[in-house]
């Protein structure tokens, strides 16, 4: 996905124990690598975390665990009935889900007859079960387990930013991996061991109840230019597609929960000397194959000034935007935006205590339903976290109608 999914499954990971959903934020995950896929899991109802508000995403996963997981991710927990074939299952919580996982070919136990439930997952078990749970067997991969399986995760994203390898996964690694596999399309694998694709496409997003976003006056699947209005209104962070011409995925209130599509490329630069091409550091563009005048959207800070802003082919604004292009010909421009450093400085002391009250230089942050930070709301660049800003760091803040939007470290 990207990534967004912006991206879902069952990380329920003690189904049976604890039947308890959070409506607030986690509050272990602000910040960490696995936040925005637990946030799109939990918007489609399917992520639960612990009676105190908790995720757990260092906690390690079972196989057991796993086998729900991969089951849910696929929408066939109805399905999940029956006893396992398996020595070591009578009267295990996730008998069931056990015995469809192995009727679907997701998992299998071991030469002694065992499943081995309450036994840590290991990444590479774990890719394993999602690209099965895609329809790939043996018989249409290259080579042996695990390299087979944990190649074919990696080409299809599924392990991006996790290691594989015999270690226990962890939780928040395992929604990382479930979230980067809901968008990737579900088939079968013939008798001639090739992979094939339904005429209708199947994911795992789709069958979990994800729409496709409608986009004001349009209709459900068209693109559209990202503003601050639809990403602010975003169950994921997606600040970094500001302004990009994108499709989407939303959920029953068509808020945006993962970008399906970029149909666009960001470009900085500016006009030639003669008006006919718009030159970056890189490639130099020409624009004939665009309309004399068109409209596109105006970003100034990350927040939308005008959206219908008249661009002329022989004027396109010097900065960045958002284009259409093939091969040297820029075929249609989509956003054009704009960043004035609103304040800079050595960041003090006092300045960084002053994050607790969401206040950072002369800027002001957007904060939740729980006078937290939001951390969907601005772009934090040179910093993994606004925890990670240290007294003397050089920081530029931009602000954007009343609030911080973008952070520079």
């Amino acid at each position: 996905m990207r990534k967004v999914l912006s991206f879902v499954l069952v990380l329920s990971l003690v189904l049976g124990s604890f039947g308890f959903a959070f409506a607030a934020p986690l509050s272990d995950i602000a910040g960490q690598d696995c936040e925005e896929a637990v946030n799109v899991l939990t918007e489609l109802g399917v992520v639960q975390g612990y009676p105190d508000g908790t995720f757990k995403p260092a906690q390690v996963v079972t196989r057991a665990e796993m086998a729900v997981i991969v089951v849910s991710a696929l929408g066939l927990e109805d399905y999940a009935v029956g006893t396992a074939k398996f020595s070591d299952m009578a009267g295990h919580w996730s008998n069931g889900y056990v015995a469809y996982a192995t009727s679907l070919g997701i998992i299998a136990g071991y030469p002694d007859g065992t499943f081995k439930p309450n036994q840590i997952v290991s990444y590479d078990e774990a890719a394993k079960m999602l690209v099965a749970a895609l329809g790939y067997t043996p018989d249409s991969l290259v080579g042996t387990w695990p390299a087979n399986y944990v190649v074919k995760a990696k080409s299809l994203g599924i392990l991006d930013g996790v290691t594989a390898g015999a270690a226990g996964a962890v939780r928040g690694d395992i929604a990382v991996m479930a979230y980067q596999t809901l968008d990737q399309k579900i088939g079968s694998t013939n008798k001639d061991g090739d992979f094939v694709l339904p005429a209708d496409v199947d994911t795992m997003l789709t069958r979990l109840g994800a729409e496709l976003y409608q986009p004001t006056g349009g209709d459900a699947g068209d693109a559209f230019v990202m503003t601050d209005a639809i990403a602010d209104a975003a169950v994921t962070n997606v600040k970094d597609f500001l302004g990009a011409y994108v499709t989407a995925y939303a959920n029953s209130d068509n808020e945006v929960i993962a970008v399906k599509e970029v149909n666009s490329v960001f470009l900085d630069g500016e006009m030639s000397d003669d008006n006919t091409e718009f030159v970056t550091d890189d490639a130099s563009y020409k624009v004939a194959t665009l309309a004399t005048t068109f409209n596109a959207v105006q970003i100034v800070n990350g927040v939308v000034s005008n959206s219908a802003f008249s661009v002329s082919k022989a004027s396109i604004p010097t900065g960045v935007i958002a284009a259409d292009v093939d091969g040297n010909y820029l075929d249609a421009v989509y956003s054009v935006m704009d960043w004035n450093i609103s304040d800079h400085g050595m960041v003090t002391a006092d300045e960084l205590e002053e994050l607790a009250d969401a206040a950072l230089l002369d800027g002001l942050f957007a904060t939740d339903s729980s006078d937290e930070i939001d951390l969907t709301s601005f772009d934090l660049v040179g910093a993994d976290s606004l925890g990670d800003i240290e007294e003397d760091d050089v920081v530029y803040v931009y602000v954007g109608g009343d609030y911080i939007t973008k952070v520079e470290v």
